[in-house]
Order: structure tokens, then C-alpha cells, then sequence
């Protein structure tokens, strides 16, 4: 899987060279909703990414759409 599943191994890749890393989404995303609810969110299906997975849109585009999916689901 991708370096977000490696939080724990203090993995910190760039994944597209924006500064926006990937553990930093997984950071974010865990502080809003916990770590395991952060880890389901990455691995489920998402509506704003039109039913992608936020792990496979950061393995295939990186980061930045799943920056806008994580907004979109803290403004719900």
C-alpha cells in the first residue's frame, strides 16, 4: 500500500512534489476524524472522488484531489 498506511513506520513521502505529503493528508485526516476512522476513510470508497478510493487517486494523481476530498468531507 501506499506510504499513508505506513504512518506508524514514520514513512513521510512526497508523493507529487507540491508540498503537500502524503502523511501529512493521513496527519490531518486522523486529527478530524481518528486514526482508525482516517485509515477507513483513505481505504473506502468516496463520493467526492466520484467512488475512487483516496488511496488509489494518491497512487495514480497524488495528493492534491484528495486534499480537496478531505476539505469536502470536514466542511460536511
Amino acid at each position: 500500500m501506499l506510504c499513508a498506511e505506513h504512518v506508524g513506520m514514520g514513512n513521510t513521502c512526497d508523493c507529487d512534489g507540491t508540498g503537500t505529503r502524503t502523511i501529512d493528508l493521513f496527519d490531518r485526516a486522523a486529527r478530524l476524524m481518528g486514526t482508525q476512522v482516517a485509515h477507513d476513510w483513505f481505504a473506502g470508497t468516496n463520493d467526492y472522488l466520484e467512488g475512487a478510493r483516496p488511496i488509489d487517486i494518491l497512487r495514480t494523481q497524488g495528493p492534491a484531489r484528495v486534499a480537496e476530498a478531505l476539505d469536502a468531507h470536514q466542511q460536511k
